[in-house]
């Protein structure tokens, strides 16, 4: 069988490890073979934590815009790539025990990548800002326990 795509289901064919780091930091990820654009059939960020977040939070991501902010506008924007939120569980916040276990987040940026790699196709730079319920930014320190991937 050359493909599953008729089955349904296609395997990874690459994937990218992006150390951890913090929101609001710009991070640029090098793309080394020309190959991975051609076979780019979609591009997501996973957010993972080992806890629950205490409070709402919801993730904007933005892919080329250095200056990307709480205020950045989200329609007509190409470089914003999508966003999710995290409920909060306050007080009922777990953190998991098992370190195979996480809590994870994921964000489907396929077309602002694809889109931004015809431009420029060895480098991608990722910002994700953090927003609270009322729209003011969270700062990377109220979320010290999130990790990104």
């Amino acid at each position: 069988m050359e493909s599953t795509d008729d089955l349904g289901y296609r395997y990874s064919n690459w994937c990218i490890f992006i150390p951890p780091f913090r929101i609001w930091d710009l991070i640029a990820v090098k793309i080394i073979d020309p190959w991975m654009i051609r076979s780019l059939r979609s591009a997501r960020l996973v957010i993972r934590s080992s806890r629950m977040v205490a409070e709402t939070v919801e993730f904007r991501v933005f892919i080329n815009q250095p200056r990307a902010s709480h205020r950045s506008k989200v329609d007509d924007n190409a470089a914003f790539a999508g966003s999710i939120a995290a409920f909060g569980m306050g007080e009922m916040a777990m953190e998991s025990k098992s370190t195979s276990e996480s809590f994870d987040l994921e964000i489907n940026v396929t077309e602002q990548a694809r889109s931004s790699l015809a431009e420029d196709p060895e480098e991608l730079k990722l910002k994700i800002v953090a927003l609270d319920t009322n729209g003011e930014a969270v700062d990377a320190d109220r979320l010290t326990s999130m990790r990104w991937r």
